[in-house]
Formats: C-alpha cells, sequence, structure tokens
C-alpha cells in the first residue's frame, strides 16, 4: 500500500474513532465547530507522526 493512502487512512481512522470515543465532549461547554478542530489538529499529529517514522 502508498505510504501517502495508508496515513490517510489511518488519519480519517484516528479522526473518527476521537469523535466517537470523546462523546462527552459533545455534552460540555465545547461548540461543535471546536471539537471538530481538536479531532482534526490530533489525527493530523498522528498522521504526520506516522509519515515521518516510516
Amino acid at each position: 500500500m502508498n505510504v501517502k493512502y495508508e496515513a490517510l487512512v489511518r488519519g480519517f481512522a484516528i479522526f473518527f474513532a476521537n469523535m466517537f470515543t470523546v462523546r462527552w465532549a459533545i455534552k460540555s461547554d465545547l461548540k461543535h465547530d471546536e471539537i471538530y478542530v481538536i479531532f482534526i489538529i490530533l489525527a493530523a499529529i498522528a498522521t504526520s507522526h506516522y509519515v515521518y517514522k516510516k
């Protein structure tokens, strides 16, 4: 599998895992836009770390 394609798949997997495991954030005072920004940042950090590790 191509490294960039695999990194993209892992990024989406991490994004959706964060979205479903941190359900309490939706019930807290954070707005939905802020939650999605946090998820995107976490997924980007993990994806870039994986790409640079290879």
